[in-house]
């Protein structure tokens, strides 16, 4: 059995970067179970609550561009009751959209 890494804090990409702009690339199912993802979503959890980024972090932002993001909702003294969420999400298809579009040209942060 292999070592496992340690887990370690992933350098964010900053705005103006063309992969934040570029379609994400699915993941088959060999890739999703590999060594390789798994460790990246390590990382990307460690990444999101040490540097407190907010509530998700999607793979582009570190870098990486695969259709992979990490959600991590906690209790903060801004929402001391909410209950603890955390999701892994792969190859999302979005169904549906709503709302004003947002013309800034730029990511979004979540803050939670």
């Amino acid at each position: 059995m292999a070592e496992e890494a340690q887990v370690k804090i992933l350098k964010r990409i900053e705005f103006g970067n063309t992969i934040l702009r570029e379609k994400a690339s699915k993941l088959n199912q060999s890739q999703i179970r590999s060594d390789e993802i798994r460790q990246l979503v390590k990382n990307m959890r460690y990444t999101l609550s040490a540097l407190k980024l907010g509530v998700g972090l999607a793979a582009p932002q570190v870098g990486q561009g695969i259709a992979l993001s990490v959600i991590a909702i906690q209790a903060t003294k801004h929402r001391p009751k909410v209950e603890p969420f955390d999701l892994v999400i792969i190859n999302p298809v979005i169904t549906e959209t709503s709302g004003v579009k947002n013309s800034f040209g730029r990511d979004v942060l979540a803050e939670g």
